[in-house]
């Protein structure tokens, strides 16, 4: 499903779509079902949350302004680009695409730099403080939540775990 996306530094810098029925998901605790949401493009090509399943996801949401968030970015980066089976959503909370971009080719994100320009998703997910990462299991549940800065160290922790 990824494959869908567009090569390069943001990989076409999606949008976040929600449909209204995920917003009554039954929480964010482990093991629960992480709610759902597509990815769109500019042309209107989409995937969804549901279509990655198969694969271990990390959300994982930021913002250019966040210092946290650039101090952990080149290492989400160098995670995504060594771990093939794993995917990682870079979820830019309410910024423009010309604060984005900038950010996203500095730190070489070749990953999917998912634009969340009215919070919903952020709010969907109850996400209090930036950096915050969520990791989702190959059964699309919900294996960890992380507030605050990752290391290395520790994303390879829990990616082990995550399998």
């Amino acid at each position: 499903p990824l494959a869908a996306l567009p090569v390069g530094v943001g990989r076409g810098f999606p949008s976040v779509e929600i449909n209204q029925t995920a917003a009554n998901n039954v929480g964010l605790q482990k093991g629960n079902v992480a709610p759902n949401f597509r990815l769109v493009l500019a042309d209107g090509r989409h995937i969804s949350l549901q279509d990655l399943r198969g694969q271990p996801v990390l959300i994982n949401f930021w913002a250019t302004w966040c210092g946290p968030c650039r101090l952990e970015m080149p290492e989400i980066v160098s995670l995504a680009a060594t771990n093939a089976d794993l995917v990682v959503l870079a979820i830019n909370v309410q910024e423009s695409i010309e604060q984005i971009q900038p950010f996203a080719e500095e730190f070489q994100m070749t990953l999917p730099v998912v634009r969340d320009t009215d919070g919903s998703l952020r709010n969907l997910y109850e996400v209090r403080g930036m950096p915050t990462s969520i990791f989702i299991d190959r059964n699309g549940k919900i294996f960890t939540t992380w507030a605050g800065m990752l290391t290395m160290d520790l994303l390879q922790e829990i990616v082990a775990d995550l399998g």
